[in-house]
């Protein structure tokens, strides 16, 4: 039979249950469970099969059992009690910042990334950058904060990842069909698709606007799928991290601008993470936007320059951005220290410790990633309103009065929806590859819930060390092989399809989980995206990280286990750093002085396996005459309520707000008035200090004050010291003159984390642009000291000290 062609009828919302389709297209339904409950009893299949998006979900579902929830009362209560919270959340005036700040009211932030992670059903983040970036944009709307997103639309999804046979990565890119997401087409007052332009290199390139609503906030997706662009052009938005150089610098140019009042925020100490293009790519597509502001090339380069150790110049976009923002935040305390010295080049006359990158430690959306059976927990045992006590150490201590049956029993539950999961995903990919029934029957007979499980599910980056625990093999066999303690360890994860050593890392993984001694005790599971990953964080006992020290900024994961119970076990780097008190979990690697890069992973892993044998596998099979591991449940709870209130996104969006956003506001307000006149004067001052700084020099006023031996002073008595500044064609009220003062720590080296600044007078005018400053100095702390004097610019306007980059330090001979 011949078929003219293909129809298909989408079903029709029956009036009473309408409003199912507004819930469908707002992203809240990601962090409340009762609205999903909605679309699983209307047909639990159907949501599985549409990998719980609720817009397809709403294409694919039969009209019949939508006619038939539509008269079904108890369906009916539940659908309106969910609309009833939705409708209140929504309206709801009296939020967190218009009760603390109404004089900040119009105001707005505009919030800027690659990527976003709000829910698998929108598959367009590639890991933890994009799913921080949507837990930030969710607790904004809890907390009623102005923000509005901006991202890139991709019209393929990030891939889809399937293990062959032989352990091999296979990544699939499959379409997004914008209409069967929870998106929507931003259109123009004539109903027809808005369509906007950016520049890019000599053309024009055209984007397209989709819409997603995340709770009160709105994020906007730009799509260069539009026939108004050439097909390369299309492509421009084709791949989340897709594509060459040249693609990549497009995205960025689409994502466009920043500003005086610009925060940016550096993620990743990792070269891969830093992107660097050749000279001629940004004189490619850089050089309409110096054209357009009026200022050389040579200038632009110097905003982004980067010499390689090779002797070669590149251009920076993380240099950049740092150049061009006047305020930057690192993601954890370490993670800050980190970047100071790793970006103190941009600023080379200041210490490492002023570099001018702040930290706020990332956090996770707790109502996103806690589990239904924590919740349910939370709120008979602590309160039904927990979420809005969610940053409240005291409210989370209350934890400790949860029974110790209950948690237990909890954790065992979780752990089997987990192990139910893991063996679905297997038996799906052993049947593509017809790795054969009697394989999968010996895993679903191994894997148990009584088995002590840890997990390690992430990136495959080579920095991670995801095969660590396999360094000694014939140890780890001994330990996952005992018959009275058994373990076992679950992985997951997907690397960059260009990084071919990631993939490695997964073969190795895989091969090993294949032999005798570790079948069914290791386990790779594909494809992780965020709905393993929230049954991962939960049914797990252990949550494994090894990353090399200092190369993981944040980190997230573990925060979103802890506040499952789930126990952390890892090198203390990233948030752990500063989230380990040592009766919360177990923290190795702390070490960093190798010589080799093995040397330092055999340290690492002789300590992983003796906490292993002899704290975390003891503790956990010793269990009471009821059969609780009571000691174990202690530190469960100890990781619930010492990492709930502290590392979430409620506690880091008001941390942004207060440190970041205010001041950001402020400045830019300030540098509008009166038609942009303070940035004017500003930028003049700028350009005359640029001119004249070369002839600015610092010396002691008496030569008795220049001391190659030691000078005795005892603590609390008052020195008294006087510099000669040599301003030329500057003025005193444009410099500060300050004398720089470090301490000698506990191993004879003098710390820059512990200099005293002090700030000098000017008390005359020696002679022609020659002025005296001096100061009284009354040293904070006893002990040995070195000073030193220094000159920087000064301007009320400026937003900190190393703005322009410029000190003049004392040197013998000025």
């Amino acid at each position: 039979m011949d078929y003219l062609g293909e129809l298909k009828v989408v079903p029709k919302l029956p009036e009473q249950i309408k409003r199912l389709k507004e819930l469908a297209y707002n992203f809240y339904f990601s962090w409340h469970p009762e609205v999903r409950d909605l679309f699983i009893e209307i047909d639990k299949e159907v949501w599985k099969f549409v990998n719980h998006n609720p817009v397809k979900f709403l294409h694919e579902v039969q009209q019949k059992r939508l006619e038939e929830k539509a008269q079904d009362r108890v369906f009916l209560e539940k659908y309106k009690q969910a609309l009833t919270d939705f409708d209140k959340y929504m309206r709801d005036e009296k939020t967190w910042f218009s009760s603390n700040f109404p004089e900040y009211r119009g105001r707005h932030i505009a919030y800027f990334t690659a990527e976003f992670g709000f829910h698998e059903s929108l598959p367009i983040y590639a890991g933890g950058l994009g799913v921080l970036a949507g837990d930030h944009i969710k607790s904004a709307s809890d907390l009623g904060i102005p923000l509005t997103g901006v991202s890139l639309f991709y019209q393929q999804t990030y891939f889809t990842q399937e293990i062959d046979a032989h352990g091999n990565q296979i990544p699939h890119y499959l379409p997004l069909n914008p209409e069967e997401l929870p998106l929507r087409r931003v259109s123009d007052s004539k109903k027809k698709p808005l369509i906007l332009k950016v520049p890019v290199a000599n053309r024009m390139v055209f984007f397209q606007l989709w819409k997603a609503r995340v709770g009160r906030i709105s994020v906007y997706l730009l799509d260069t799928n539009v026939p108004q662009n050439t097909m390369a052009d299309r492509q421009i938005t084709a791949r989340l991290y897709g594509g060459d150089q040249e693609m990549r610098i497009s995205q960025e140019i689409v994502l466009e601008a920043t500003a005086a009042n610009t925060i940016f925020t550096t993620h990743t100490p990792v070269p891969a993470g830093n992107d660097a293009f050749p000279l001629h790519i940004k004189d490619k597509y850089f050089q309409h936007y110096w054209e357009s502001v009026g200022i050389h090339r040579h200038r632009f380069m110097e905003l982004g320059s980067q010499i390689q150790p090779q002797g070669y110049e590149i251009f920076n976009l993380t240099i950049l951005s740092l150049n061009l923002s006047r305020y930057r935040n690192a993601v954890s305390r370490l993670h800050g220290y980190v970047s100071k010295d790793l970006w103190k080049t941009v600023w080379p006359d200041f210490q490492p410790h002023e570099t001018p990158i702040s930290s706020i430690t990332n956090g996770v959306h707790a109502a996103t990633w806690i589990s239904r059976k924590i919740r349910a927990i939370l709120q008979s045992q602590l309160s039904n309103n927990w979420e809005e006590k969610q940053d409240d150490n005291n409210f989370w201590n209350k934890v400790d009065n949860i029974p110790d049956q209950v948690l237990w029993n909890a954790k065992l539950e979780m752990k089997q929806k987990l192990l139910n999961h893991i063996r679905e995903r297997l038996q799906k990919q052993y049947r593509r590859n017809k790795t054969g029934s009697l394989h999968m029957l010996r895993i679903s007979k191994v894997l148990k819930a009584e088995v002590l499980t840890i997990g390690f599910a992430r990136r495959f980056a080579t920095y991670k060390r995801a095969t660590l625990v396999f360094r000694d093999l014939e140890r780890l066999k001994r330990l996952v092989n005992n018959p009275e303690k058994p373990v076992q360890i679950i992985f997951a994860g997907k690397a960059h399809p260009k990084d071919s050593g990631g993939q490695d890392l997964i073969r190795q993984i895989y091969d090993i989980s294949l032999t005798p001694d570790f079948r069914g005790k290791i386990i790779f599971v594909e494809n992780y995206d965020m709905g393993l990953a929230r049954d991962l964080i939960s049914g797990v006992d252990v949550w494994m990280n090894n990353p090399r020290r200092t190369q993981e900024a944040s980190g997230t994961s573990g925060q979103k286990g802890g506040m499952n119970s789930t126990i952390n076990f890892s090198v203390l780097d990233g948030w752990w750093d500063e989230g380990f008190n040592g009766k919360n979990g177990w923290a190795f690697g702390e070490n960093e002085d190798f010589d080799s890069l093995d040397e330092l992973d055999s340290w690492d892993s002789d300590e992983l396996y003796d906490i292993l044998e002899n704290e975390i596998i003891p503790l956990y099979y010793n269990k009471n005459e009821s059969g609780l591991p009571v000691r174990w449940i202690r530190i469960m709870k100890e990781s619930m309520k010492t990492i709930t209130p502290v590392f979430n996104t409620h506690r880091m969006v008001k941390e942004y707000w207060n440190k970041l956003y205010i001041p950001a506001i402020n400045s830019g307000e300030e540098y509008r008035k009166d038609n942009f006149s303070a940035v004017r004067s500003l930028a003049a001052w700028k350009d005359r200090i640029e001119r004249h700084w070369s002839g600015v020099a610092i010396s002691p006023a008496e030569s008795g004050e220049e001391h190659n031996g030691s000078l005795i002073l005892k603590f609390g008595d008052t020195w008294n010291f006087t510099a000669r500044v040599k301003l030329g064609k500057l003025t005193p009220q444009d410099v500060k003159v300050q004398l720089y003062l470090t301490l000698e720590d506990g191993l004879h080296n003098h710390s820059e984390q512990l200099a005293e600044i002090h700030e000098m007078s000017n008390v005359s005018q020696e002679s022609d642009g020659v002025y005296l400053f001096s100061a009284q100095v009354n040293p904070k702390n006893s002990g040995n000291y070195q000073y030193t004097l220094r000159v920087i610019p000064y301007h009320p306007n400026l937003i900190n000290q190393a703005e322009l980059g410029l000190a003049c330090w004392y040197a013998k001979g000025n």
